[in-house]
């Protein structure tokens, strides 16, 4: 992802981070299929709760943001 990042300048800012045994993939990545987990930081402070509401979601970056996973699911085929 950072490599594509840098090559395209897609978004401001990529971190990595480890394991994570509250995220969905988790128990994916511990059986050896190979995931990832993304989510853009900033926006409201509402995730996943009832006060979550469509209105108020930052979808700024999301050309962007789904242009990167495009470009990495690509590379990942070949």
């Amino acid at each position: 992802l950072k490599e594509i990042n840098t090559e395209h300048k897609y978004i401001s800012k990529i971190n990595s981070r480890g394991k994570a045994a509250n995220s969905d993939h988790y128990f994916f990545t511990e059986k050896g299929v190979p995931a990832f987990f993304i989510y853009t930081q900033g926006g409201p402070s509402a995730y996943h709760d009832v006060f979550d509401k469509p209105e108020t979601l930052p979808l700024n970056e999301y050309n962007d943001l789904f242009k990167l996973i495009v470009d990495f699911n690509k590379k990942l085929m070949n």
